[in-house]
């Protein structure tokens, strides 16, 4: 064999080789007493100690609750408020920006499955949720991201803004009411947690005295929700199917903004042409103050 003649070794396949459940099996049937069962051990645990770490790198959502129990203990109570809540206002804003925005009937089936969040693992550290979202098409990606973005954010808003009208009238009613209802939830049974976007990098930190006061700005809101059809007439400026957006210069040279569902861009929207919009105007009082926010939803286009 010359010095650098090649050695060719059988390919291996992944289904060559023996899966987790295999390798636990035939360890668990090593005697104690076998000079290779500490070897056995320590490379079985690696194994798991590999997936695990394999798990956690994917995952989409970080949250950490605090509790005083041992670390990696949490009660039943406080991780079923804190997991049911974030899903509940997650499917919320997924609708708000994604679906038809409705704040009452039923959510769509389709926006439940796509805003459905997956519990991938839970480590110590206080303790750790790990979570995924569920929906792995690649169309949807770029929903999925910029909805994340929008419950971090929206966390982060709620001690960075002195109106939380203007919450409900961004996020959306059903938003505004469930957050509302959630918080009130977490301030009595005292408990806190933080939140953590690995897709953005973005940290935000609810502790008790953040949710209380929160709650207390929540409640002293009562909102009131005004629906009124709109006919326009104006130049199609920028559309975005990322984030279901829309902008129009309409015919008194006037800007309009709105949201609008995946829906109107089959129907093959052409930026800078001419249009008819049928809309629908939302008006989100606040009934304490009579301050009012509005916003617009874009039902249909005619052409002229």
């Amino acid at each position: 064999m010359s010095e650098f003649e090649s050695i060719s070794f059988p390919s291996q396949l992944r289904s060559d080789f023996p899966i987790k459940e295999q390798i636990e099996e035939s360890f668990q049937k090593l005697d104690q007493s076998n000079p290779y069962y500490q070897l056995a051990s320590f490379s079985f645990n690696e194994i798991v100690r590999f997936e695990q770490n394999q798990r956690l790198k994917k995952e989409d959502l970080l949250v950490r609750i605090h509790s005083p129990l041992p670390s990696g203990k949490v009660s039943l109570r406080s991780l079923n408020l804190v997991s049911s809540g974030i899903q509940r206002v997650f499917t919320s804003l997924y609708n708000t920006f994604f679906g038809k925005g409705n704040n009452r009937g039923m959510i769509p089936k389709e926006i439940f499955e796509s805003s459905e969040l997956i519990l991938n693992a839970t480590s110590a550290g206080s303790f750790r949720l790990h979570l995924n979202l569920k929906n792995s098409n690649p169309i949807m990606a770029s929903h999925d991201l910029a909805a994340l973005d929008q419950l971090t954010q929206l966390f982060d808003e709620l001690e960075k803004r002195e109106d939380y009208t203007d919450i409900a009238e961004e996020y959306g009613n059903r938003t505004f009411n469930i957050l509302r209802n959630w918080f009130q939830d977490l301030d009595k049974g005292n408990v806190e947690f933080e939140y953590f976007n690995n897709k953005n990098n973005k940290a935000v930190v609810l502790n008790k005295e953040k949710i209380r006061k929160a709650t207390q700005q929540l409640e002293s809101i009562k909102t009131k929700e005004i629906l009124e059809p709109l006919m326009v007439s104006g130049e199609l400026v920028s559309a975005s199917s990322t984030n279901n957006s829309f902008a129009i210069i309409m015919d008194n040279g006037q800007t309009l903004k709105g949201k609008t569902t995946a829906e109107a861009f089959k129907m093959g929207l052409t930026i800078n042409k001419k249009y008819k919009f049928n809309l629908t105007k939302k008006i989100i009082e606040n009934t304490a103050t009579g301050e009012q926010k509005e916003s617009y939803f874009l039902n249909s286009t005619e052409e002229f």
